[in-house]
């Protein structure tokens, strides 16, 4: 798969505020590679409290990453930015067809409202004893995640059956929304065996050149 090029006219000077391991910041990491868009960074630390600094809070008054500077525009929230990254770069990662596009714009809903909100707890309660000294995980929280996972792969795993991808044979925005949580598979001991399509899927998304590209950024030099 080749990235589209930078369409004629379009100027880009963007600057991404991040943290790499935060999947929200990855997945705008991969539109921004599948463009080819060079970008500068710039690295927001939570453990230091880089989110809370004030220059921070002034370009996201949620005081949370990914931020997005194109020029003088400022962007926060992450399917945002990836929305923002495709329609200007007129990117084929947006379908064309509007059943397509409204079918995109259902599981970039689902993945905010549901997939993230299960997922993203149980990352951090298992991430962040390695960036917060003295946190400790609440198996609660750890529980109710993996309760929650079972309901909402089981929905994803019957929309893959005979997909390549979300929308079908072509990677789009939902993909790279929904798949970097699950890089973090091994560590999270997440068992995708009842979920033979998800596996499936996320063998062909980490094929993706994109993906060994943008995930390359979690190996220390």
């Amino acid at each position: 798969m080749t990235s589209p090029e930078i369409i004629e006219g379009v100027n880009f000077n963007v600057k991404l505020y991040d943290l790499p391991p935060s999947p929200n910041a990855l997945k705008v990491r991969l539109v921004l590679n599948y463009l080819g868009q060079d970008f500068e960074h710039e690295l927001v630390d939570l453990a230091k409290g880089g989110h809370l600094a004030s220059d921070f809070v002034a370009r996201n008054p949620n005081a949370k990453m990914p931020v997005l500077e194109d020029d003088d525009l400022v962007l926060w929230e992450s399917n945002a930015i990836m929305y923002y990254l495709a329609e200007k770069h007129q990117s084929d990662l947006i379908p064309v067809d509007l059943k397509q596009r409204a079918h995109l714009h259902k599981w970039m809903a689902w993945a905010v409202a549901h997939w993230t909100p299960t997922l993203g707890p149980w990352l951090f309660h298992t991430m962040a004893p390695s960036f917060f000294p003295g946190f400790v995980p609440d198996p609660a929280v750890i529980a109710k995640a993996k309760e929650d996972f079972a309901k909402y792969a089981a929905v994803l795993n019957q929309e893959l059956q005979g997909k390549d991808y979300l929308l079908g044979s072509s990677l789009s925005l939902a993909d790279l929304a929904i798949a970097p949580l699950l890089q973090y598979q091994q560590l999270m001991q997440i068992d995708l065996a009842p979920y033979p399509e998800i596996g499936r899927w996320m063998s062909t998304i980490r094929k993706l050149p994109v993906w060994d590209q943008t995930m390359a950024v979690l190996t220390p030099a």
